[in-house]
């Protein structure tokens, strides 16, 4: 049996030999972190691919950066997911400059905060819900609450169907 390895069973034991201090004598494979030659879980989710094209303008450094540096929050990626959807769909259907990306951006933020909240709204309330008097959005912006609201209440609330409201 040349060329193999053979432990004596001494050395299989967890107990450190008589004399030495030691948590444990086991034998192991090399660790390497997560972020070993540069590949973890998120860089190979295809959602966080999907917001950094979509919305890496709102991200200094882009959305994977941010996303590690976070921790890889699973909940955090789906709203961002979510958002970036109705944002991509926003821009195919309306013409909105570019300077108005970051207010519409806010605009389906503060929709999808509302709807994971505030829907449906209880009763005497419902002036509160989908309220954006608190922002200033340019008009094309503005214009597009009620798509907004439609096109999160579609993800957030599957069963919703009507007319969203200004």
């Amino acid at each position: 049996m040349s060329g193999f390895f053979r432990l004596s069973p001494e050395s299989l034991c967890c107990k450190p030999p008589s004399g030495e201090f030691s948590v444990q004598n086991i034998l192991r494979c090399p660790v390497y972190p997560a972020g070993f030659a540069g590949i973890t879980l998120a860089s190979m989710d295809p959602r966080v691919a999907f917001v950094e094209n979509v919305l890496g303008f709102r991200f200094e450094n882009g959305f994977l950066a941010k996303y590690l540096e976070l921790g890889e929050p699973v909940e955090d990626l789906e709203f961002w997911f979510r958002n970036a959807q109705v944002f991509r769909e926003l821009l195919r259907s309306r013409s909105i400059p570019e300077p108005g990306h970051h207010d519409l951006l806010t605009l389906i933020e503060s929709i999808r905060l509302d709807a994971q909240t505030l829907f449906p709204p209880l009763e005497g309330l419902e002036d509160l819900v989908f309220s954006t008097s608190s922002y200033k959005f340019s008009e094309e912006v503005e214009s597009c609450k009620a798509q907004v609201i439609s096109l999160v209440l579609a993800q957030e609330c599957p069963s919703y169907s009507g007319e969203a409201r200004n």
